[in-house]
């Protein structure tokens, strides 16, 4: 493994764990009441987001080294997890309007995302293996 890729996989997993923490302390702190009022509420509600905003820019950073084929290929992955994406929660939200499904919290979005992502980059790296 390459000193840039240790360096990513260091700063993504801080970033991740730092995330892991704050998102469950956030959490007790907001349903406990001892977020405050207003502004304090809202500031512990979204501080998990500082964490995982450090993964995201260490993701970011690891693409930007890579070289045009592991570009290629993610960027591939990135359309693919888009579209299936777009397609899933239109569809979803299709049924939703007509109350054939439950509600799906927009939280859930990023997750589908990120696991499309990571199924079209398998799929799309065996293409060019």
């Amino acid at each position: 493994m390459k000193e840039w890729q240790k360096t990513y996989l260091r700063r993504f997993w801080g970033g991740m764990i730092g995330y892991m923490i704050t998102l469950p302390l956030s959490l007790v702190l907001l349903q406990t009441g001892r977020a405050g009022e207003g502004i304090g509420r809202f500031i512990v509600a979204i501080i998990p987001v500082v964490p995982l905003a450090y993964a995201m820019m260490a993701s970011v950073n690891n693409v930007q080294r890579m070289d045009e084929m592991q570009r290629r290929i993610h960027f591939e992955a990135v359309v693919i997890a888009i579209l299936v994406t777009g397609a899933f929660t239109f569809t979803y939200g299709l049924l939703e309007i007509n109350e054939l499904v439950p509600r799906l919290p927009m939280i859930t979005v990023a997750p589908i995302m990120i696991a499309s992502w990571g199924i079209a980059s398998y799929f799309v790296s065996r293409k060019y293996n």
